[in-house]
């Protein structure tokens, strides 16, 4: 009951920075790392939505987790690729993400399958957990004179960044353990999970707060004296 409880939750938690963005649709609709966090809501969602009907035999069971696994790394690698502004470091993120789809496409067909993907999992948590630490370190040394919270990006590496942390041990684990014991803990990602989504639907609110479109809304605010 519980784990069906947090499962219903992270579901339509998923949906949350999609309606976000769509409500603000005029200030963001020029955002590229916000129509990122949008695309990755909706997709993930259906792909949640639909976990069940999808997984009906052994290979598409497998094709449904090597996906999951393969767009969550596109779409949180783009937003990263899009944060990052060293030209040296995007660089490095595309040529490691053309081996990370190689692996990917091996592991694929010469690994047998059990429960999850998890070395594809524990490979694609390690990179991105790099690119946000460098997202860090690259805010850190040029701060702007504003807080790092204020930046919209702060809010979505912070939700990935916990999301992945709360996960990797679990995932990492899955196929070495007793099925009973793994769903006993298998709850606690759907944890991270929730926590992620809310931290994405937050940084899509600062995202519209800071948008030029925002500012130029309400410069365009006729001011009317009821005096």
């Amino acid at each position: 009951m519980v784990e069906n409880l947090f499962y219903n939750i992270l579901t339509y938690t998923y949906l949350a920075p999609t309606l976000l963005f769509l409500f603000y649709w005029n200030k963001l609709k020029q955002e590229k790392i916000g129509i990122l966090i949008a695309s990755y809501s909706l997709t993930f969602f259906f792909l949640v939505l639909f976990e069940e009907t999808i997984t009906t035999n052994n290979f598409l069971t497998r094709l449904y987790y090597q996906s999951f696994t393969f767009f969550e790394y596109l779409f949180f690698t783009g937003v990263f690729y899009f944060a990052i502004k060293n030209l040296r470091a995007r660089k490095a993120i595309l040529i490691l993400s053309l081996l990370f789809s190689a692996f990917q496409i091996i592991y694929f067909f010469t690994e047998k399958f059990k429960r999850i993907d998890s070395i594809p999992i524990g490979i694609e948590s390690i990179l991105i957990l790099i690119y946000i630490f460098y997202f860090f370190f690259e805010e850190i040394k040029d701060p702007k004179g504003k807080h790092l919270w204020e930046n919209y990006c702060f809010w979505f590496a912070s939700g990935i960044l916990i999301y992945l942390s709360g996960s990797f041990f679990i995932n990492i684990l899955a196929n070495v353990m007793e099925k009973n014991e793994m769903d006993s803990y298998w709850f606690l990602t759907y944890i991270a999970d929730i926590i992620k989504n809310i931290f994405l639907a937050v940084g899509v609110l600062v995202m519209a707060k800071q948008s030029p479109n925002h500012e130029k809304l309400k410069k365009n605010i006729p001011y009317l004296d009821m005096n």
